[in-house]
Protein backbone atom coordinates (compact mmCIF):
# COMPACT_ATOMS: atom_id res chain seq x y z
CA UNK A 1 0.00 0.00 0.00
CA UNK A 2 1.19 3.46 -0.86
CA UNK A 3 1.02 6.17 1.76
CA UNK A 4 -0.84 9.26 0.66
CA UNK A 5 -3.17 12.00 1.62
CA UNK A 6 -6.85 11.12 1.68
CA UNK A 7 -8.79 13.29 -0.81
CA UNK A 8 -10.53 16.32 0.68
CA UNK A 9 -13.91 15.30 -0.73
CA UNK A 10 -15.88 17.46 1.73
CA UNK A 11 -14.63 20.50 -0.20
CA UNK A 12 -16.89 19.34 -3.04
CA UNK A 13 -20.02 19.42 -0.87
CA UNK A 14 -21.72 22.81 -1.08
CA UNK A 15 -22.38 24.47 2.26
CA UNK A 16 -24.02 27.80 1.41
CA UNK A 17 -27.28 26.84 -0.27
CA UNK A 18 -29.52 29.58 -1.63
CA UNK A 19 -32.70 27.58 -2.11
CA UNK A 20 -34.31 24.22 -1.55
CA UNK A 21 -37.48 22.21 -1.79
CA UNK A 22 -38.77 19.17 0.03
CA UNK A 23 -40.71 16.47 -1.79
CA UNK A 24 -42.10 13.05 -1.08
CA UNK A 25 -39.81 10.54 -2.80
CA UNK A 26 -42.71 8.45 -4.15
CA UNK A 27 -44.41 11.56 -5.58
CA UNK A 28 -41.22 12.69 -7.30
CA UNK A 29 -40.61 9.16 -8.60
CA UNK A 30 -44.15 9.12 -10.06
CA UNK A 31 -43.68 12.56 -11.63
CA UNK A 32 -40.39 11.49 -13.22
CA UNK A 33 -42.17 8.38 -14.47
CA UNK A 34 -44.68 10.59 -16.30
CA UNK A 35 -42.01 12.47 -18.27
CA UNK A 36 -39.36 9.73 -18.50
CA UNK A 37 -40.66 7.99 -21.66
CA UNK A 38 -39.99 11.13 -23.68
CA UNK A 39 -36.69 11.81 -21.91
CA UNK A 40 -35.24 8.42 -22.77
CA UNK A 41 -31.64 8.51 -21.61
CA UNK A 42 -31.60 12.29 -21.51
CA UNK A 43 -32.27 14.75 -18.75
CA UNK A 44 -35.13 16.14 -16.76
CA UNK A 45 -35.29 19.87 -16.12
CA UNK A 46 -36.50 20.78 -12.63
CA UNK A 47 -37.63 24.31 -11.79
CA UNK A 48 -39.03 25.37 -8.43
CA UNK A 49 -40.52 28.52 -6.99
CA UNK A 50 -43.57 29.59 -5.01
CA UNK A 51 -44.17 26.09 -3.61
CA UNK A 52 -44.27 24.47 -7.06
CA UNK A 53 -41.85 22.03 -8.66
CA UNK A 54 -42.05 21.73 -12.44
CA UNK A 55 -40.47 18.83 -14.28
CA UNK A 56 -39.96 19.07 -18.02
CA UNK A 57 -38.26 17.00 -20.69
CA UNK A 58 -37.90 17.51 -24.41
CA UNK A 59 -36.89 15.33 -27.30
CA UNK A 60 -36.01 16.63 -30.71
CA UNK A 61 -38.74 15.80 -33.18
CA UNK A 62 -41.09 14.56 -30.45
CA UNK A 63 -41.81 17.70 -28.44
CA UNK A 64 -41.93 18.30 -24.71
CA UNK A 65 -43.65 16.80 -21.70
CA UNK A 66 -44.02 18.16 -18.22
CA UNK A 67 -45.74 17.85 -14.89
CA UNK A 68 -45.98 19.84 -11.69
CA UNK A 69 -45.93 19.05 -7.98
CA UNK A 70 -46.86 21.21 -5.02
CA UNK A 71 -43.86 21.24 -2.67
CA UNK A 72 -42.63 23.50 0.11
CA UNK A 73 -39.82 25.71 -1.19
CA UNK A 74 -37.42 27.91 0.75
CA UNK A 75 -35.04 30.62 -0.31
CA UNK A 76 -34.44 31.61 -3.89
CA UNK A 77 -36.21 29.93 -6.81
CA UNK A 78 -34.04 27.50 -8.71
CA UNK A 79 -33.64 25.33 -11.75
CA UNK A 80 -31.38 22.42 -12.56
CA UNK A 81 -31.16 19.66 -15.10
CA UNK A 82 -30.41 16.14 -13.86
CA UNK A 83 -29.76 12.96 -15.83
CA UNK A 84 -33.09 11.13 -15.83
CA UNK A 85 -31.56 7.74 -15.18
CA UNK A 86 -29.52 9.06 -12.26
CA UNK A 87 -32.61 10.62 -10.69
CA UNK A 88 -34.65 7.43 -11.14
CA UNK A 89 -31.87 5.35 -9.58
CA UNK A 90 -31.58 7.74 -6.65
CA UNK A 91 -35.34 7.66 -5.97
CA UNK A 92 -35.66 3.89 -6.28
CA UNK A 93 -36.72 2.25 -3.01
CA UNK A 94 -36.83 5.56 -1.15
CA UNK A 95 -39.86 6.62 0.85
CA UNK A 96 -40.48 9.75 2.84
CA UNK A 97 -39.18 13.25 2.30
CA UNK A 98 -36.20 14.14 0.11
CA UNK A 99 -34.78 17.66 0.44
CA UNK A 100 -33.05 19.08 -2.63
CA UNK A 101 -30.80 22.15 -2.19
CA UNK A 102 -28.79 24.21 -4.62
CA UNK A 103 -26.43 27.18 -5.04
CA UNK A 104 -26.38 27.79 -8.81
CA UNK A 105 -27.43 25.95 -11.96
CA UNK A 106 -23.89 24.66 -12.42
CA UNK A 107 -22.86 23.89 -8.84
CA UNK A 108 -23.38 20.53 -7.14
CA UNK A 109 -26.91 19.84 -5.91
CA UNK A 110 -27.54 18.03 -2.64
CA UNK A 111 -30.21 15.44 -2.00
CA UNK A 112 -30.86 14.54 1.64
CA UNK A 113 -33.02 11.58 2.66
CA UNK A 114 -33.14 10.23 6.21
CA UNK A 115 -29.95 12.13 7.04
CA UNK A 116 -27.98 10.64 4.13
CA UNK A 117 -26.42 13.28 1.89
CA UNK A 118 -25.93 12.63 -1.83
CA UNK A 119 -24.19 15.16 -4.08
CA UNK A 120 -25.17 15.29 -7.74
CA UNK A 121 -23.69 17.40 -10.52
CA UNK A 122 -26.35 18.99 -12.70
CA UNK A 123 -26.17 18.84 -16.47
CA UNK A 124 -25.54 21.95 -18.54
CA UNK A 125 -28.57 22.93 -20.60
CA UNK A 126 -29.87 25.97 -22.38
CA UNK A 127 -33.06 27.10 -20.75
Amino acid sequence: LDQGTFPRYMELVPTQMVGSFAVDAASLRAAVGIVQPLAGGGMVRMEWADNKLRLRVSAEGLGTAGTELLVPTTGAPGRIAIATRSLIEYLANRSGVVTVSWQTESSPVTFVHNGLLVVQMPMFVQW
